[in-house]
């Protein structure tokens, strides 16, 4: 599954609603806690590299200045095809991995839940950064929204703010930001996760008309900038090293 989620990645990541707006947080909260655009960034757990690809071409960040950890092989032919630094190395060699000079910006998307010991990660992540390096995190939120997607997805945990912020200040790191995401469609992910499909299927991102697309990106985009939402289907943070 995880695979075929890849592939799928590959043919969304730079067009599809849901990751157009989570990139566009991304930037937003790392462009905030910085006050400038980063001199650089590593994205851990990369995958496709939708992301760094969408900051390069948009000229956030230059492409050699940024550096994808990704030791999924699949996803590896997917980010060379895209001309991005491919760091092949498990994230169990952080602590020693050879990167010099270690980036200024970390980004952990989506990754954090898929972590046994997410805390050890934190410390090795804090340990390399620079004075004034910052780790930039989304999380799936809310345990009551586990659903048969994450069970595909061998997620370990879905996170709520208080999680979010212990595993963060275990991991060395003092937060700037924190904020719910997509709280438009947590009903929704609430009955998929009660009532929803229990095949592959779920696994899955349904497919938008092109004109609904657009409306999300819209919609979700605006949402986005008020960080007071009370829940949501994800969890974005941005942390200092402490």
């Amino acid at each position: 599954m995880i695979d075929e989620h890849y592939r799928e990645l590959a043919t969304l990541d730079r067009s599809y609603w849901w990751f157009i707006v989570r990139h566009r947080i991304v930037r937003r909260l790392i462009t905030r806690a910085l006050g400038r655009k980063p001199a650089s960034i590593l994205d851990i757990g990369a995958g496709a590299g939708g992301f760094l690809s969408e900051m390069v071409d948009e000229g956030f960040v230059a492409r050699a200045d940024v550096l994808a950890l990704e030791p999924s092989p699949e996803a590896q032919v997917v980010l060379a095809a895209r001309q991005l630094p491919i760091l092949d190395a498990p994230l169990s060699q952080l602590a020693t991995v050879e990167v010099q000079p270690f980036p200024e910006v970390v980004t952990l998307l989506d990754v954090l839940e898929h972590l046994d010991d997410p805390v050890q990660t934190l410390l090795d992540i804090a340990r390399r950064l620079p004075e004034g390096g910052h780790l930039m995190i989304l999380v799936p939120a809310l345990p009551s929204l586990w659903s048969r997607w994450d069970e595909l997805l061998h997620h370990k945990r879905r996170y709520t703010r208080a999680t979010l912020r212990e595993h963060l200040s275990q991991g060395g790191f003092d937060i700037v930001a924190l904020q719910y995401c997509f709280a438009g469609i947590t009903l929704p992910a609430w009955y998929r996760a009660r009532f929803g499909m229990s095949s592959a299927s779920a696994g899955q991102f349904a497919r938008v008309s092109p004109w609904l697309n657009a409306l999300l990106i819209a919609w979700f985009d605006v949402e986005s900038r008020f960080p007071w939402w009370p829940f949501g289907t994800t969890l974005a943070a941005v942390a200092r090293r402490r």
